[in-house]
């Protein structure tokens, strides 16, 4: 916690907020299966600045995830995951990039109204009602990744997306 607050001149009360938000996102990962990201990312930009949070908290989803791999890989629906994923790393790399060229302040509050729609499209109970074939999967993990690249925040767009599939809950975490 002192490594936080040198290195970003957090308060003792920034600290504890980041703290105590890690641990809800934490929570709601594991009720869940995901929202830790959207939960952790506006906080932790606005305390250390996205440049710094973003990367973190990627790299934190991705270290939690990887454990759930191998019981996951026979659950997974290849031709709705393939082009997904690789519409993902697609976009992941164009939200990176524009992490680094888009001015801090903006991006803060791109993440803060991304969050907002996420969550009121969730609380409505919306759901996609389209086609969801290869060239759809792609769009939404182009869209995913490039909100989660710039934004940590790409989640609810894939999520969104796949509850309009046939597939049962287990099978889209």
């Amino acid at each position: 916690m002192e490594w936080l607050q040198a290195n970003y001149e957090l308060t003792a009360f920034d600290t504890i907020l980041v703290a105590a938000t890690a641990f809800v996102a934490g929570l709601m990962r594991g009720f869940s299966g995901f929202g830790a990201a959207l939960t952790i990312a506006p906080v932790l930009a606005v305390a250390v600045g996205p440049r710094a949070a973003i990367p973190a908290i990627l790299f934190l989803m991705l270290a939690t995830s990887a454990q759930l791999a191998p019981r996951a890989i026979r659950d997974v629906n290849w031709p709705t995951v393939v082009p997904l994923s690789v519409g993902g790393a697609i976009g992941i790399l164009i939200g990176a990039w524009m992490l680094i060229v888009v001015d801090q302040e903006l991006v803060k509050k791109s993440i803060s109204v991304t969050v907002i729609f996420f969550a009121i499209v969730m609380l409505t109970g919306w759901r996609y009602r389209g086609s969801v074939g290869p060239l759809m999967s792609g769009f939404a993990g182009w869209l995913g990744g490039l909100i989660s690249g710039v934004a940590a925040a790409g989640g609810p767009a894939v999520i969104i997306f796949l509850l309009a599939g046939p597939e049962s809950a287990a099978r889209n975490r």
